[in-house]
């Protein structure tokens, strides 16, 4: 797709750097235009790791739900159906208004197994894992850190 959206980023700075030239700016509308472009150099630097963000995460919260779906039978027609909208590792057959869409699917059938998982040790459980998803997922989201964490599971130790 041309312009990419990092390209359309990039135009829409050269546009507000072209406004900012000019001298006879307010001081409100020049604090403005500064603002903008901020958001906009950060909306720029996060944009890049939001698919490879959403893709990780939609394959980790399918995992979770996958393990923990022997112990929700009310979703487990949903888990299915969720779990085979998922792309191909690579992610080239899936744009990003569709790894989003799928997140957010995830993420609610998410949020519906902590209140349904049965009570006793195997659902506290399950309920820590969601709860660890969500922490690691908060700390990843590019959107939301400057320096994102790495959610690849760690390397074996050789022995």
């Amino acid at each position: 797709m041309h312009p990419t959206p990092e390209e359309q980023l990039q135009a829409v700075l050269r546009h507000l750097d072209a406004v900012a030239a000019d001298s006879s700016l307010s001081e409100s509308a020049r604090e403005a235009l500064d603002d903008a472009r901020r958001l906009v150099r950060r909306l720029e630097r996060t944009w890049a790791g939001r698919l490879p963000f959403l893709l990780t995460d939609n394959r980790l919260a399918a995992e979770l739900l996958s393990d923990l779906s022997p112990m929700l039978p009310e979703l487990v027609a949903e888990i299915d159906a969720a779990t085979r909208g998922l792309p191909a590792s690579d992610g080239h057959d899936i744009d990003e208004p569709s790894a989003h869409l799928l997140n957010k699917w995830l993420q609610d059938l998410l949020g519906r197994a902590v209140h349904l998982l049965p009570d006793h040790e195997g659902g506290d459980a399950g309920r820590s894992r969601i709860a660890r998803h969500a922490r690691e997922r908060l700390a990843a989201d590019p959107t939301l850190n400057r320096e994102p964490t790495d959610r690849r599971p760690p390397e074996e130790p050789t022995q």
